[in-house]
């Protein structure tokens, strides 16, 4: 039996109704579902579903949040969520892209705490278990559009940290491989594009972008042809990738290795979406969206960075004082000082915050 609860105190919560499952075979899960949206509100409301049959609806009113404004990057050619996914249900060895169109291989998988669906991810543990993705992200690569591939994954009970967990393209020629410690991207030739180092047994979202070279030279700018790791919403590194060779066959394996590996999501785009796009993606699957955002929240109404608002949330140092002759880029060398004030504000340790007058 469900109960239909209401309010917002989960000790002593309202029960506006209840479903009783048949007896005689396993009920489906009890799902709310948006089913109508308006911008103001007016006509919301969440029903709840049983068996693919409507019995309730409950309004509600949604409250706009003008300071999170983010959209999930669309156009991508595969996206995979073990979100929802559990060990109990009918389907659990079915894992396919949002569109239905792409299917996933489980060998040796045990569908327990430590194999199978765990937490809103695909998780394994050992050489014998791991899951088969049956798509090549790299086979129509071409430069004219570039190229995206990102994952959120973790791992955990690392007994090696060179072993690759997940192996994203061809083992032996352009891929992404991932160990617990580092993530690299290979050309067909084998060789390191571009590569990240991270702490082992930390959630990461990595973002691979390999840009676009446009046929008119004219339209090329410094970012053409760059390959980009994004981690976890920030830009982190950058090589040269154009005039290599990425376009192969080879789909997208997680797990068989002694150490554990959980995998959240994948998308794939093809074509190069941009570092604000990855940090969208980043921030429209967070669970903390709202603090993210208010992190980054550090532009003024001008778009200007705001001393005010860097300083609470970043270490910063301001200077302050008569800074004609620093700022004129003068080189005359007579001598003369200017006073300054030097303030260094480090809201992660308050103890670090220092003043130095007259320097």
């Amino acid at each position: 039996m469900w109960k239909l609860l209401n309010g917002e105190d989960d000790q002593n919560p309202t029960v506006i109704g209840n479903i009783t499952a048949n007896s005689q075979e396993k009920a489906s899960p009890l799902s709310f579902i948006p089913t109508i949206y308006t911008e103001d509100g007016i006509d919301t409301y969440v029903a709840a579903f049983f068996n693919d049959t409507m019995i309730e609806k409950y309004p509600i009113y949604i409250v706009k949040n003008d300071k999170v404004k983010v959209n999930e990057t669309g156009f991508y050619e595969l996206k995979m969520s073990a979100y929802g996914k559990t060990n109990d249900s009918v389907d659990k060895d079915s894992w396919t892209d949002v569109a239905g169109n792409v299917t996933t291989t489980f060998t040796g998988v045990q569908w327990n705490t430590n194999s199978g669906w765990y937490n809103n991810s695909f998780r394994t543990a050992g050489e014998s278990e791991y899951a088969t993705i049956n798509f090549n992200p790299f086979s129509n690569f071409d430069f004219t559009y570039g190229k995206t591939i990102e994952i959120e994954f973790e791992s955990e009970k690392v007994s090696d940290e060179n072993e690759t967990l997940i192996t994203i393209g061809n083992p032996n020629g352009a891929r992404i491989e991932i160990t617990a410690d580092t993530a690299t991207l290979y050309n067909n030739g084998n060789t390191d594009v571009v590569h990240t180092n991270y702490k082992s047994n930390e959630r990461l979202k990595l973002a691979f972008i390999i840009n676009s070279v446009p046929d008119d030279v004219e339209a090329r700018t410094v970012e053409s042809g760059l390959a980009y790791i994004v981690n976890n919403g920030i830009l982190e590194r950058a090589a040269i990738a154009s005039g290599q060779s990425f376009a192969t066959d080879g789909t997208i394996k997680i797990g068989g290795a002694h150490s554990g590996v959980r995998v959240y999501s994948i998308r794939v785009y093809n074509y190069a979406i941009t570092y604000s796009d990855a940090y969208n993606n980043y921030l429209y699957d967070s669970d903390n969206k709202a603090e993210i955002a208010n992190n980054n929240n550090i532009l003024d109404a001008g778009g200007e960075i705001s001393f005010d608002l860097c300083k609470n949330k970043l270490d910063t140092i301001l200077i302050s004082g008569d800074l004609t002759n620093i700022l004129s880029g003068s080189t005359d060398k007579d001598g003369s000082t200017t006073d300054v004030t030097i303030e260094r504000f480090c809201p992660s340790d308050a103890t670090k915050n220092f003043k130095i007058n007259n320097v």
